[in-house]
């Protein structure tokens, strides 16, 4: 007895295939279209932890002196892994000039990502 598969399953598999390219490309598109240069003051740093039964995942975070508030995140399309070394030379009342992307969504809790941090006088 043979058994058939569905002929349809190949046009499944390069849906799926075409769904995440279209999510990679819009990230990075995000990423790109949003990235921004300032200079600010740290007025707080801390982390926050995320929980889901399996792990704990911890986001570094720093608020300027405005009021924004910023994530430091690795980040495989910038090659950068060294989000909490950036993040552990960050004092309070110091200047930072920094670079970052993305913005500020509070219903999936997302906020611009800094990706370099450089401190000035």
């Amino acid at each position: 007895m043979r058994v058939r598969m569905n002929d349809n399953s190949g046009w499944a598999t390069m849906a799926s295939l075409g769904i995440v390219a279209v999510l990679v490309g819009l990230s990075v598109g995000v990423s790109e279209a949003t990235e921004g240069e300032t200079v600010i003051q740290i007025d707080k740093t801390w982390t926050k932890t995320y929980s889901n039964g399996d792990g704990v995942r911890e986001v570094y975070l720093v608020r300027s002196d405005d009021g924004d508030v910023y994530q430091i995140t690795d980040s495989l399309y910038r090659g950068n892994f060294r989000s909490s070394d950036i993040w552990s030379q960050m004092n309070s009342g110091e200047n930072y000039r920094i670079r970052y992307d993305g913005y500020r969504l509070g219903c999936t809790s997302s906020y611009p990502r800094i990706f370099e941090a450089e401190r000035v006088e």
